[in-house]
């Protein structure tokens, strides 16, 4: 199984409240009320976030992921790693418990 290692435990995380998140064509598009932008997701980044948003552990996700596309392990964390850092600073996702 492959095991997700990172500067940052991603394992309590969950959509903030002010995102709307829908289907379109199979992608999903979330909806910033904060700010009014949009954000559209990629197939990866549909399933990274509907998993995260249904309480998945991250690891079973990359595991998943690799299984879909064998690619490098270290590459699938690596990208897994960035998409969060990215929906994390635009607060799209958040830890649980923290303020928000």
């Amino acid at each position: 199984m492959i095991t997700f290692a990172g500067p940052t435990d991603y394992s309590e995380l969950a959509p903030s409240n002010h995102v709307i998140w829908n289907d379109v064509e199979g992608e999903l598009v979330l909806f910033d009320s904060r700010d009014g932008s949009y954000h559209a997701l990629n197939e990866v980044g549909s399933y990274i976030w509907r998993n995260i948003a249904h309480g998945r552990e991250l690891s079973l996700i990359i595991q998943d992921l690799y299984n879909q596309y064998q690619q490098d392990e270290t590459a699938i964390r690596a990208d897994v790693q960035l998409f969060l850092s990215d929906v994390l600073a635009k607060g799209l996702l958040h830890f649980k418990g923290a303020p928000l």
